[in-house]
């Protein structure tokens, strides 16, 4: 059971950036059909989730789409192989479960999710609202988002465990 747990955690990284790589696909989608619900539809799911990443990558000088998609094609095919490695690259494992972590905190901030309540004027300063935003992200980004942090955390055990064995 642990085992499986591991390997889904392995995974959940190039889930991420599979996640970029049809995004492009959706826009491109869009650009083409403009008037089909269908390309709207995948559009607006994938949205929330790697709108911040894909415009942080296409506004970089030089980059294009296309440039961006191969990025993230290339990223999320990179999981099954490091999946297969096993434990033979850990510090490459670890970085890529916390670039794809990283990629899902950007998209969290720039929905405004970890943004506190204003206390208002008649409110203490500490009666702040630091809950996050439910509304503001959909419950799949919440998913991906801890079984990303879920991945480096053991990432971070890991890397820990093979410190202390030396």
């Amino acid at each position: 059971m642990v085992r499986q747990v591991a390997k889904l955690l392995d995974i959940v990284p190039g889930i991420i950036f599979g996640l970029g790589a049809l995004y492009a696909l959706s826009i491109g989608a869009l650009g083409a059909h403009p008037a089909d619900p269908e390309a709207w539809r995948r559009f607006m799911t994938l949205l929330p989730v790697m709108r911040a990443p894909f415009n942080f990558l296409a506004s970089l000088p030089g980059a294009t789409y296309g440039s961006v998609f191969i990025i993230f094609a290339t990223a999320a095919a990179c999981a099954p192989l490091l999946a297969a490695l096993g434990r033979a690259v850990p510090r490459l494992r670890f970085a890529y479960a916390h670039a794809a972590l990283m990629a899902v905190l950007f998209s969290m901030g720039s929905a405004g999710v970890f943004q506190a309540g204003h206390p208002g004027p008649f409110r203490a300063a500490w009666l702040l609202d630091w809950s996050p935003d439910l509304d503001l992200f959909p419950a799949y980004g919440y998913v991906l988002f801890a079984l990303t942090a879920l991945s480096c955390l053991a990432w971070h055990i890991s890397m820990v465990s093979g410190l202390l064995r030396r």
